[in-house]
């Protein structure tokens, strides 16, 4: 599968003001590898959630419940959900990753398999995230961190995992108001109890506490698509 790559104006929506100064004075040559193997981490830690509490097992639920769980489209995603959209249609992933924090072996293992071409979750990739990616989400200040609105619903302890969901709730479906009403009203018990299985299932099976946080189009910013657009590679 093509990994999803974006360009520096997008990792500006995603990196911490002072590193990405960082990544500013960098050579263009620097650069573009940075964000290259920044991509490559996530492209492989989806692939990890995948794997280890069946994300997609969830998203199979959602779109089978008959309820029209309307997948956000490409270009009204936020570049979070736009990054996991490869794999998930309504999960992603939420935290910032610190890829700076890779040891030397580690940072090897990535570009190896970025140089290769190669983002299949292999062994030795999956130990490599297995071991790291706490580490990776910790962000370097805060007892809590917003992920979203200045609201309680988006502070999650630092160093939390975070799964954004977000479909589009308010979806023209060709139904009356009334209709669009009724629909409304089951798909509510029907997500909480959804999302908090992911949530739980999560802190079971993985060693860092998950939080799951939903969005929607006023809790988001979306990807300017009047930025150089991002390639696949």
């Amino acid at each position: 599968m093509l990994m999803k790559i974006i360009c520096f104006d997008e990792l500006s929506d995603l990196q911490p003001k002072l590193e990405l100064e960082k990544v500013r004075t960098m050579s263009e040559e620097e650069r573009k590898k940075y964000i290259e193997l920044y991509c490559a981490y996530l492209d492989l830690l989806i692939q990890y959630l995948c794997k280890k509490i069946d994300l997609i097992s969830y998203e199979t639920k959602l779109k089978n419940s008959g309820l029209n769980f309307k997948e956000v489209e490409e270009n009204k995603m936020d570049i979070y959900q736009y990054l996991s959209s490869d794999y998930l249609k309504y999960f992603y992933l939420r935290n910032t990753l610190h890829i700076n924090r890779l040891n030397k072996l580690d940072y090897e293992v990535l570009l190896n398999k970025l140089e290769r071409n190669d983002m299949t979750l292999d062994e030795e990739a999956e130990k490599l995230i297995d071991r790291t990616y706490g580490n990776i989400i910790r962000e370097e200040e805060g007892t809590t961190i917003s992920y979203g609105p200045n609201s309680s619903s988006f502070f999650v302890l630092n160093g939390n995992l975070v799964i954004g969901f977000r479909y589009d709730e308010f979806a023209d479906l060709g139904l009356s108001d009334e209709e669009w009403d009724e629909q409304h009203d089951k798909q509510i018990p029907f997500l909480l109890n959804c999302l908090a299985e992911v949530e739980n299932n999560a802190n079971e099976k993985l060693d860092i506490p998950t939080n799951i946080v939903q969005y929607s189009e006023f809790s988001v910013k979306e990807r300017n698509l009047n930025k150089e657009e991002a390639k696949s590679r």
